[in-house]
């Protein structure tokens, strides 16, 4: 799951609204640790299946 900053930043923008933008970053920072999260998993899971073989 990406986020986009840009679309981020138009996002808050168009709603120029302080909540909107803590919600927003909030959200940013979870969905990129999440992503990071599951692509160190994918990796980790490669890896393990190479061994394997």
């Amino acid at each position: 799951m990406a986020v986009d900053n840009l679309s981020v930043k138009r996002e808050i923008e168009s709603r120029g609204n302080a909540a909107a933008y803590v919600a927003t970053n909030c959200l940013y920072k979870i969905t990129g640790g999440y992503a990071a999260l599951m692509i160190s998993v994918e990796n980790t899971d490669k890896n393990t299946n190479i061994e394997e073989k």
